[in-house]
């Protein structure tokens, strides 16, 4: 996985005066470079909706849950997500 392999470059260049700043370089890396999962959303109606996200399930949780999403077409139709689950 080209994300650890990153990480473990890093570690090897750690020392006290650049940690703050490879810390931060790491988790910028970390989130471009996830890997998407499937998710399936479902609202507070019981529609629901499976989408990828490029993140893991509790950042995809993080990102949908308890929030409000315009799920019209043509007219705004908002929903609140109440539940979200990995399917891939």
């Amino acid at each position: 996985m080209r994300t650890q392999k990153f990480i473990d470059f890093m570690d090897k260049l750690k020392n006290s005066d650049n940690e703050s700043l490879i810390e931060s370089v790491k988790h910028g890396y970390s989130a471009i470079f996830t890997e998407a999962i499937e998710v399936k959303v479902t609202f507070e109606d019981g529609d629901s909706l499976t989408t990828p996200i490029n993140t893991d399930l509790e950042g995809a949780k993080k990102y949908y849950l308890g929030k409000m999403f315009n799920l019209g077409t043509e007219d705004d139709v908002m929903k609140k997500a109440v539940k979200v689950e990995q399917v891939k």
